[in-house]
């Protein structure tokens, strides 16, 4: 290396020549413009650093709850209540970005109510109420027996209600005997339609002129933010009643079970249809919302949680 005697320049004028390095720090510079200020540097870290750190994400897992179809009540004078659509309720694990199909089963009419699916979770359709002498429709919760005949060797006096599914609902009550007195007849009613909550009653026997049995109750949830009964059982013929909002008995001209509570029609002269199901998955708002909603499906956020209900059948994606 050649060493030179030549003596140190001071820097040019615009550059801020003669100036101390401390001097330098603070003047503006007149080559990239003035500096920001630490309040500019502090929100473009901000931004910066808010941009490095993913937004909410989506569940892993979901609560539900699934409602299928209630039974309808059967017509004429001496039916059974229908069956409430069976209820489910759990946990459901999620993938995000795989659309999910949700299933809304309608009410019977004249029949059993149909099923109802969030993806593979499946709640069976309430059974209808039996014609007189018949046992009721097995179902999610099976629906009420018809009236029966006493002393007689080919019809059965009480005649039994539909069986439920263990988990989604229970039976239906049985019917009563019909018997024919010296100056009236006696008894003579439908069982009610079993509900989710709780099997339908019996007919009660022997007693005068078309008593029907009551519709079980439905099953009480609290998952939509309002303590709501789902699957209620259709109130028998006679002078049966609805259990928890679902369709009464002939004495009270029978009723559709409620829209989207999957509750049973009651039985008399024409028979009440049953109500259409329901699905509601729940998660905590701190992740994110679904990727999309289609169909009968709508969200709120309340409580805590992202509420998406289904009074029609749709999908949602994670």
């Amino acid at each position: 290396m050649i060493a030179s005697d030549a003596p140190a320049m001071d820097a040019p004028a615009f550059l801020g020549g003669g100036m101390s390095n401390a001097a330098l720090a603070t003047r503006p510079s007149l080559i990239l413009g003035p500096q920001p200020s630490a309040a500019v540097l502090l929100l473009e870290i901000a931004i910066r650093t808010a941009k490095d750190v993913p937004g909410p994400f989506p569940p892993s897992v979901v609560e539900y709850l699934l409602v299928a179809g209630g039974g309808a009540g059967r017509g004429g004078p001496y039916g059974g209540g229908g069956g409430g659509g069976g209820v489910r309720t759990g946990n459901l694990s999620i993938s995000p970005g795989t659309q999910i199909p949700i299933i809304i089963g309608a009410g019977g009419a004249a029949s059993n109510g149909s099923n109802s699916a969030i993806a593979d979770v499946t709640a069976i359709g309430g059974g209808i109420g039996a014609d007189a002498y018949q046992a009721g429709a097995n179902g999610g919760s099976g629906g009420g027996g018809g009236f029966g005949l006493e002393d007689n060797p080919t019809v059965p006096p009480f005649p039994p209600g539909g069986s439920g599914i263990a988990g989604q609902g229970y039976s239906g009550g049985n019917g009563s005997p019909f018997l024919f007195g010296e100056e009236s007849p006696i008894g003579g009613g439908g069982g009610g339609g079993g509900g989710a909550g709780g099997p339908g009653q019996h007919a009660p026997p022997y007693s005068y002129w078309f008593d029907g049995g009551d519709g079980g109750p439905g099953l009480i949830s609290s998952i939509t933010g309002s303590a709501i009964s789902y699957g209620a059982g259709g109130g028998g013929s006679g002078d049966g009643l609805g259990g928890s909002g679902a369709g009464n008995g002939w004495i009270n001209p029978p009723q559709d079970g409620a829209a989207n509570r999957g509750d049973g029609g009651g039985a008399g002269y024409w028979g009440g249809q049953g109500g259409s199901g329901f699905a509601v998955l729940r998660y905590p708002d701190s992740y994110a919302l679904p990727a999309a909603i289609t169909g009968g499906g709508t969200i709120i956020t309340s409580g805590g949680f992202h509420i998406i209900t289904f009074t029609a059948s749709g999908s949602v994606t994670f």
